[in-house]
């Protein structure tokens, strides 16, 4: 392995933020589903 402890760090930094950026957007689409779910089957 040819990286330094600092690239380390940031690269392991970058990855935490992209992963956090799919979280969101996987809550987002929950989010979407739940409200078309309400939208669909919640009439009365």
């Amino acid at each position: 392995n040819v990286v330094t402890p600092d690239e380390y760090k940031g690269s392991e930094d970058a990855l935490k933020w992209a992963a956090r950026t799919y979280l969101v957007a996987a809550i987002g689409a929950l989010a979407n589903l739940l409200y078309w779910a309400f939208q669909v089957f919640g009439r009365d």
